[in-house]
């Protein structure tokens, strides 16, 4: 065996994984967990990686390697144990690997299976998420430097996914004009008023945009805070369209509270 060189569900639920014709051949392996693992491998190790950090296996969905919370690492096992049995049922003189192939099906035989493969194709956390300027779309990842959409990619170990599709050509006037509003420029202001306006969403869209990458070069810490609309729609983005590449504690953008227990609050008041 070889070491490793959204949507959020890992594998779908419904359907097996096509086994191509002209597949690997389970019948050449031995006839214990070892054996198992090495089947399992040969069938989907491209699909799989273990993180004994974790303690979790990693299942590539097509567009990232999910976490498996759902338990498809096993699934995945049973069905190359089928997989097993049917090529040892069709050989006819298989008789050994046959009744070694039912057995294979036993929950003991599975699970020391997965336990045997995970020191083969395992994957370490300094490896995952690992380009900062790589955001994953449902289409595709795009290159934050360039805005170019690529095909997703396992190399990529990439975990993190905006569940929305990536339209460089999509027009945002409501959410511009939103912006505006917000910061002072509604209509009525002043000139003084208009011109802190665009420098404010100047600031915002530059804070905003540099929030989406995973570099921390410029020491810089975004804090929404107040109960306001915009700050709502902050943390809307934070949590929710784009999962964080540095994870911070989750109620670090809370409130007042939070805010006087990790000493931000003065510094806030006085800037």
């Amino acid at each position: 065996m070889t070491a490793m060189d959204g949507r959020a569900g890992a594998v779908p639920e419904s359907g097996r994984r096509p086994v191509l014709a002209g597949g690997p051949d389970l019948l050449c392996h031995l006839y214990n967990d070892h054996g198992n693992a090495e089947r399992l491998i040969a069938m989907y190790g491209e699909d799989l990686r273990y993180c004994h950090s974790f303690r979790k296996w990693l299942v590539w969905d097509g567009m990232r390697w999910a976490v498996d919370d759902t338990d498809q690492a096993r699934r995945l096992a049973k069905m190359a144990m089928l997989e097993f049995l049917k090529l040892a049922i069709e050989r006819g003189d298989a008789e050994k690997a046959e009744r070694f192939a039912r057995a294979s099906l036993d929950a003991r035989r599975i699970g020391s299976m997965l336990s045997m493969a995970e020191c083969e194709i395992y994957v370490r956390p300094a490896d995952l998420d690992t380009d900062p300027f790589a955001l994953n779309f449902l289409n595709g990842t795009v290159d934050l430097r360039t805005s170019e959409l690529r095909e997703h990619r396992r190399s990529d170990f990439i975990t993190k996914l905006v569940r929305y599709r990536y339209t460089p050509a999509a027009a945002c006037p409501r959410w511009l004009a939103f912006l505006v509003q917000v910061m002072g420029g509604s209509p009525g202001a002043s000139e003084d008023d208009l011109d802190r306006s665009q420098r404010l969403v100047a600031y915002l869209r530059r804070a905003l945009g540099y929030s989406l990458t995973g570099t921390t070069i410029e020491k810089a810490v975004f804090i929404p805070f107040g109960t306001g609309t915009l700050v709502v729609v902050e943390r809307y983005l934070i949590r929710e369209v784009v999962p964080p590449k540095v994870e911070l504690p989750s109620d670090i953008i809370v409130g007042r509270q939070t805010l006087l227990r990790v000493g931000l609050l003065e510094q806030i008041t006085a800037a």
